[in-house]
């Protein structure tokens, strides 16, 4: 039993085990690591799976263009919109465009977007507009055939006499 616990503890950890990860050289401006894991991951979606560039991402959103991606696409990029904070770091970056992470890359690139989020709920707006005009102009309709009954009801006039003669 005394060996057998000695070759237990004695082990040597794996090959794979003893090989460290390199470290990454890319350079972030999202210094909150579940952040930063949001953000790759939906960029590299919008990237890889869709086959888009960055300069066509730019263009689609620059042009409000939801034919590609569609309007949850666009919703979900406001999610990842970068804070202030990390557009200051972004501004202040002179280096090189490839030594950045995927979502520090994401920071610069829509940091050439003007008012990034107000399009966004531009498009949001526009798209649920009808939805919502149908929504309210049948609670209006309601509402007016409720007042026309009030008005024109001999039954709801006879009882405004009886409350107010009394």
């Amino acid at each position: 039993l005394d060996l057998y616990e000695d070759k237990i503890h004695r082990k040597k950890p794996s090959a794979s085990a003893e090989k460290k990860k390199p470290q990454s050289t890319k350079q972030t401006f999202i210094y909150d690591d579940q952040r930063k894991q949001s953000i790759s991951i939906g960029v590299t979606k919008l990237l890889y799976i869709n086959r888009l560039s960055w300069e066509q991402i730019v263009e689609m959103i620059l042009k409000v263009d939801e034919k590609v991606l569609g309007l949850d696409a666009f919703v979900n990029m406001k999610v990842l919109a970068p804070l202030a904070n990390e557009m200051e770091l972004c501004r202040a970056y002179k280096g090189r465009v490839e030594e950045l992470d995927v979502a520090s890359r994401w920071v610069l690139e829509l940091q050439k977007i003007p008012a990034f989020a107000a399009r966004v709920d531009c498009l949001e707006f526009v798209n649920g507009f009808e939805e919502q005009y149908t929504r309210l102009k049948k609670i209006v309709d309601e509402y007016k055939g409720l007042c026309d009954y009030l008005v024109d009801s001999s039954e709801i006039q006879k009882l405004l006499r009886v409350l107010l003669d009394a």
